[in-house]
């Protein structure tokens, strides 16, 4: 049985490949995490559906501000002014950036926080 670790920039409800892949994989032994996203609000209530009962496990790196922390809002309203900044710096001078590629610095800290097998 090997251990595999699926990473996606999207919710699961928005995603149905991954969950098609996810599925295959957990049904055919495989010890499955799906690392996601949570960025879009309406999509959490579906993706906790989509994954009560799935032959996987999905995690989720938290984007969307609490409504009550605003210190939670300017920490994602700085992170996404960073990532166009990265983005258009990429774009202009040609630069590597993990930051260009939108949320993956916080999948990557998310994916190193997962228990290794």
């Amino acid at each position: 049985m090997s251990t595999i670790l699926i990473v996606t920039i999207g919710p699961l409800a928005r995603n149905p490949r991954v969950v098609k892949e996810a599925r295959a994989l957990g049904q055919a032994g495989h010890a499955v995490t799906v690392l996601g996203i949570r960025n879009h609000a309406p999509s959490i209530a579906l993706d906790d559906a989509i994954s009560a009962d799935a032959s996987f496990t999905h995690r989720q790196a938290n984007l969307l501000p609490e409504a009550s922390a605003p210190r939670e809002r300017t920490r994602v309203w700085l992170r996404r002014l960073r990532i166009r900044f990265a983005r258009d710096l990429a774009h202009r001078l040609v630069l590597p950036s993990i930051h260009a590629l939108g949320p993956a610095a916080d999948l990557l800290r998310a994916a190193q926080s997962l228990p290794s097998c």
